[in-house]
């Protein structure tokens, strides 16, 4: 049983990841975009403030959450991201 639980945890943390690069190839213009759980601002050069405020009315449409503006920094990492979306990175 755990080894389903813990594979139904990874295929949920892969969706939210496909959702989210979804959402980032959007956001910044650049169907190329690729994310992992280690990508941060810095690795797509058109992450900037502005590109940072578009994205968070993505993530709180698209899944339905509310992004406090004192979270506003975890946004700078997929790993950020992930959890203030609620789901926890899944280990490497």
């Amino acid at each position: 049983m755990h080894c389903s639980t813990e594979t139904n945890e990874l295929t949920e943390a892969a969706a939210i990841l496909a959702k989210l690069t979804d959402i980032c190839r959007d956001v910044f213009d650049d169907p190329g975009i690729i994310l992992t759980q280690d990508t941060t601002a810095e690795d797509i050069p058109a992450w900037d403030s502005m590109a940072q405020v578009r994205l968070a009315v993505e993530i709180e449409h698209r899944f339905g959450i509310k992004i406090k503006s004192a979270t506003m920094e975890q946004m700078r990492s997929v790993r950020g991201l992930l959890a203030l979306i609620g789901q926890p990175p899944a280990a490497s």
